[in-house]
């Protein structure tokens, strides 16, 4: 061989290395919390703290460190993942329980030593619960009895929220997400001369997850307009209710299951006249997979001291949710009307390949579920993506990841299933 043409072959050969290179899965490393978990699909979205949202597969490669396999892990669960990534599809290599830094003269309080029970909302009179989140997250669902003190207050050594008693025990807490908030305001406060400082590492996501329930300020309730649910009886509501309340007396909520929507990720907020049976109430629902299930401590009396105004007269019977979730979501009214407008709009159909086989609109677009990170190419982007699937929270799963690549997509707020014809039923 001359030196010509041994120049060649090496030149071919770094050519080919880093072709096959370019092509090759990257590995990287992402902290964040469970958002959705398809376990059948074996597919799950996790939200990062950057608020990017990430859509990852597991194989049987997976190592699951501390979790026991994917039956162990559930939404608002705070993981590492190590995975490897071929473009826009994700898989993780290795998925872990997020272990939090407790820093040096701060105990450890777990949940398990917590004398606190998910049916007794009154404090111990032992611990005072400090939320060191921004102010928005507190009021959207808080430890019941704790108070706000965000840590970039203390940051700033604004300690006026913290009680005057230097020995007062005190524990803080965030999300749980492997944050750092909660262990800053600890520090914070030891080196402010509080002298019994504790820190809660398993944070809202570890007390829910638990089985203990959070609680929703008035602020929240006024400005996000969750779904309210008044637990009394009618003629408690008559007198006075909070504005947009719906009335599911607790004696009968069981048999209210069919009056809930669908889509099982927006917020729902419930009150009575005492929070023991807004507790057990909450248990009921967070059984039927809603997860974003909160009290309203002390009921009625509470949102008059907050100075708002209670309607009276009856409150309504059914659930109305358009202003609880995505701007995204179709009626299914309007996802029939798009199945007739097919020069602009695409439908996407994100069932199994099994539920495929078993019927389907001819001329939607069939990509299951887990295949979308790898398949969204096919999709038409000079037209709209209308999604759906059996599954609500399926569906918007995979509107989720659509809307982080740009596209123009709605989803349907309900499911599509079809009978043994092939006739389709939109609920």
């Amino acid at each position: 061989m001359n030196f010509k043409s041994g120049v060649l072959v090496k030149v071919l050969l770094l050519a080919a290395l880093l072709e096959a290179l370019s092509g090759a899965a990257s590995a990287e490393v992402v902290k964040g919390t469970v958002k959705s978990i398809a376990k059948d699909s074996k597919v799950f979205t996790l939200q990062s703290p950057q608020e990017s949202l990430l859509f990852i597969l597991w194989d049987d490669k997976t190592a699951w460190n501390g979790i026991a396999k994917p039956a162990g892990i559930d939404p608002d669960e705070a993981v590492t993942v190590e995975y490897s990534s071929q473009g826009d599809q994700a898989v993780a290599t290795s998925i872990a329980r997020v272990k939090p830094q407790i820093p040096a003269g701060v105990k450890a309080l777990y949940l398990d030593t917590l004398e606190e029970s998910q049916n007794n909302l009154k404090k111990t009179g032992i611990f005072l619960f400090v939320d060191t989140r921004p102010t928005d997250l507190f009021d959207r669902a808080h430890i019941p009895g704790a108070i706000s003190v965000p840590v970039t207050r203390l940051e700033k050594r604004a300690f006026g929220l913290l009680p005057e008693d230097k020995g007062a025990p005190l524990v803080f807490y965030d999300q749980g997400q492997g944050g750092e908030s909660a262990s800053k305001a600890a520090e914070l406060a030891l080196k402010a001369g509080f002298i019994d400082v504790s820190l809660l590492p398993e944070g809202t996501a570890g007390w829910l997850s638990s089985g203990r329930v959070l609680a929703s300020s008035t602020s929240f309730m006024r400005k996000s307009k969750p779904v309210i649910i008044d637990l009394r009886k009618p003629e408690e509501v008559s007198e006075g209710h909070i504005e947009g309340a719906v009335n599911f007396p607790f004696s009968g909520l069981k048999e209210r299951y069919g009056f809930f929507p669908l889509a099982r990720r927006g917020p729902i907020v419930l009150y009575s006249g005492s929070d023991s049976e807004a507790v057990i109430a909450t248990e009921v629902v967070r059984k039927w997979g809603y997860r974003n299930v909160t009290i309203f401590s002390g009921g009625v009396t509470a949102w008059q001291n907050s100075a708002e105004v209670v309607q009276t007269g009856p409150a309504g019977e059914y659930i109305f949710t358009s202003s609880a979730g995505h701007t995204g979501q179709l009626a299914p009214k309007d996802f029939e009307k798009a199945l007739s407008s097919l020069s602009m709009i695409e439908i996407v159909d994100v069932r199994s390949a099994l539920e495929h086989a078993k019927g389907g609109f001819a001329q939607s677009t069939k990509i299951p579920l887990q295949d979308i990170p790898k398949r969204h190419g096919e999709l038409n982007r000079e037209k709209i993506q209308v999604v759906f699937s059996s599954n609500a929270e399926y569906t918007e799963m995979a509107y989720d990841f659509l809307k982080s690549k740009g596209y123009r997509v709605n989803y349907l707020s309900g499911i599509v299933e079809f009978d043994s014809e092939g006739k389709p039923m939109v609920k």
